[in-house]
């Protein structure tokens, strides 16, 4: 560690100082070490059990600031389980001047460890360990009778510490700050932490899934045009099954890709597509309802050697109305998104692939309850792909089985953004940013009929199951407009397992023309949705 921290402990009537998480201690400086250089420099030492989820608070006059285990490397400081050397800003900027006997206090904001030195660097003075007055285990209190402090620590659930030590270091402020803090003083545990839950920023999965099933649904959307080529109910000549009806079969005549005229070897499309979705709560994170509309159009190409390549643009709108405690809270995604896509049909099996970028416009709005509605809006990007093989197995003259399997990934990245409306709860909100890796396993059943008028049909239905392999939620950091510290949001974890049945039916009025229809219906853990779209195809 560059710099260290002075250990307290070295003198003989001093103590080790146990803390948990709303208790603290009063310290008095008696004298101070001068030189140093390094302004702002603030180094704590532990007994070796400074470790994830600890917080501490140091006050020494109009400074206050918390330092967390969990944030201290992202903020620029090194640590390790028996000290931390962090440099502040806030001290800086808040230009102490330390002369004479100076009271200042130590909090415990979360977690348990065992504090046992300190070196606090200011513009004139060090504050050091054995510069203070006796520091020993019997001074330590309550942290509520420290000025206030631990008020909201103390009563925190799991998932609200970081606000809760914010908050906390904010005891004395003044203006609409302190007011706000003087109501949530005044009220019983159970309403701060309803409180805090309605001040911090949402990082339940709605959000951040809903991008990403926007984005799925396009990808979806691109799958059920693969799936029409390989099937030949988009155009005669689609893609070529290259006789595999027949070769894969082993018996029938030759229907779908690789039949017709092979002059019609280009497609355009446009699809509409849309879908509803309730997520109940859980985990302590509200639930949501959320709708998606959007429209797709693409074009692609049959190559000499069977390969499909094509491109599509999408648009959607998806707009997710909060639950449960977040009632009224709502967000806006729109979504603009181009997707390369190929197909290839083998000897016995089919190859499909999709490439997909998006980029998102969020608008939000979040009830603090305190201090009004707090309106956000900011961009996201997001990288997708697709990669689905399948080997389709005619059971009948009419109808085939047609097991697949796939892989998808997903990187998806949210600016940082400031919140306006809400005076000093309205937030900055840091960026954040997830991966998510999914396996894709599916059975579908279809069927092929000839018509009376020469026009044909196929239905088809499909079951799905999605498994994300990552299911971490969206963490983010973020402080309030009206000061203290930031603070860290855990994310909530998705589901892991998502169940789908889709039924489709495509129809080919003409080897030029085609339809399809498609419903489908998906569960998770707490999580249902309905989901339509509907497509039109030309060859030329």
């Amino acid at each position: 560690m560059a710099h260290a921290g002075h250990l307290f402990t070295q003198a003989s009537n001093n103590t080790p100082i146990s803390l948990n998480a709303g208790q603290g201690l009063n310290v008095t400086q008696l004298t101070y070490e001068g030189g140093g250089g390094n302004n702002g420099r603030v180094t704590v030492d532990f007994g070796g059990d400074w470790s994830a989820g600890d917080a501490i608070k140091i006050t020494i006059g109009s400074w206050n600031e918390t330092f967390a285990y969990d944030t201290v490397v992202a903020n620029g400081g090194t640590q390790n389980a028996s000290a931390l050397s962090i440099q502040s800003s806030a001290l800086v900027a808040a230009g102490l001047n330390p002369s004479g006997q100076i009271a200042w206090t130590v909090i415990a904001t979360s977690g348990q460890f065992t504090w046992t030195g300190y070196r606090i660097y200011t513009t004139s003075g060090t504050f050091n360990g054995t510069g203070a007055a006796p520091i020993n285990q019997s001074q330590v209190v309550d942290a509520s009778q420290l000025g206030g402090g631990g008020n909201y620590s103390s009563v925190a659930a799991t998932n609200q510490t970081g606000v809760a030590a914010t908050l906390d270091g904010l005891s004395g402020a003044t203006g609409q700050m302190g007011g706000v803090l003087a109501v949530l003083d005044a009220m019983t545990d159970q309403s701060k932490r309803d409180a805090m839950r309605l001040i911090s920023p949402d990082r339940s999965q709605v959000v951040g899934q809903s991008a990403i099933n926007t984005t799925t649904a396009a990808l979806d959307t691109v799958q059920v045009r693969l799936d029409n080529l390989r099937v030949g109910m988009s155009g005669q000549n689609d893609m070529a099954m290259i006789d595999h009806r027949v070769k894969t079969a082993g018996h029938g005549t030759a229907q779908g890709m690789s039949s017709g005229d092979a002059a019609l070897d280009k497609t355009v499309w446009i699809k509409a597509f849309g879908g509803k979705a309730d997520q109940a709560g859980r985990d302590g994170f509200a639930g949501s309802d959320s709708k998606i509309l959007g429209m797709m159009a693409g074009a692609d190409r049959m190559l000499e050697n069977g390969l499909v390549l094509g491109a599509a643009v999408a648009y959607a709108n998806t707009n997710v109305d909060m639950n449960d405690f977040r009632n009224g809270d709502s967000a806006n995604i729109k979504t603009y998104q181009l997707t390369g896509y190929f197909a290839k049909n083998f000897e016995r099996w089919f190859l499909q692939g999709m490439l997909s970028y998006a980029y998102q416009d969020y608008d939000t709005k979040r009830n603090t309850h305190l201090t009004g509605l707090a309106r956000g809006n900011f961009n996201g990007n997001m990288v997708g792909t697709r990669v689905v093989a399948g080997i389709p197995f005619q059971i009948t003259e009419v109808y085939t089985l047609t097991p697949s399997m796939g892989i998808e990934a997903y990187r998806i990245n949210q600016d940082g953004f400031r919140e306006k409306g809400a005076g000093v709860l309205s937030l900055n909100v840091g960026s954040s940013d997830a991966d998510r890796v999914r396996s894709l396993m599916g059975l579908e059943l279809g069927m092929l009929k000839v018509l009376q008028d020469g026009s044909r049909i196929h239905p088809s239905l499909k079951a799905i199951w999605r498994h994300d392999f990552i299911r971490d939620g969206m963490a983010t950091t973020s402080s309030f407009l009206g000061g203290g510290a930031q603070f860290e949001s855990v994310g909530q974890k998705v589901n892991q397992d998502v169940y789908g049945l889709t039924a489709k039916v495509n129809w080919e009025k003409t080897e030029r023309v085609g339809l399809a229809v498609e419903v489908g219906s998906e569960k998770g853990d707490g999580y249902d949705a309905i989901n339509a779209q509907v497509t039109g195809t030309y060859k030329f």
